[in-house]
């Protein structure tokens, strides 16, 4: 059982992303709703000076709310996506390098069974018979020769 608890913990890096991601979206969260606040706050003084609601909406909306709020998603969204991504990426990268460090690799499956090559040679030989079998220990006729002059 205590096999299982190992398994599924989180990796201490991942796990620290993960927070970090989560704090960076809290701080985001605070961002736009102190940029809402402050864009009320305007809006009630400049209308209790007397200005034309119309007037200020559409004066403090491009210059104070619009960039406040988008600063807020974007910035704050921004990295806080990136952080729980990386954690993300990171856990399943410590994941798989795990595994593959656990598993064994069989090398005997990978060597060359030459009688079983050798045999299949022969069996393409007799179907076609304008194809020799390869001799490995002999050398293609020509590739150590010199070029001589009869040649070129």
């Amino acid at each position: 059982m205590s096999k299982m608890n190992t398994e599924n913990k989180k990796n201490p890096i991942s796990l620290t992303l993960y927070i970090g991601g989560v704090i960076v979206a809290i701080m985001g969260l605070a961002v736009l709703v102190t940029n809402i606040k402050l864009y009320s706050d305007t809006y009630a003084q400049a209308i209790a000076m007397g200005y034309d609601p119309a007037q200020v909406t559409a004066q403090l909306l491009p210059s104070q709310l619009l960039p406040g709020v988008f600063q807020a998603i974007g910035l704050y969204g921004g990295i806080a996506m990136l952080l729980v991504c990386t954690g993300l990426i990171y856990q399943k990268v410590a994941i798989y390098m795990k595994q593959s460090n656990n598993e064994e690799i069989n090398v005997g499956s990978l060597e060359i069974n030459v009688a079983e090559f050798t045999e299949i040679e022969e069996k393409r030989a007799s179907i076609n018979p304008e194809i020799a079998p390869v001799d490995s220990n002999k050398e293609i006729a020509g590739m150590n020769e010199q070029p001589t002059e009869e040649k070129l």
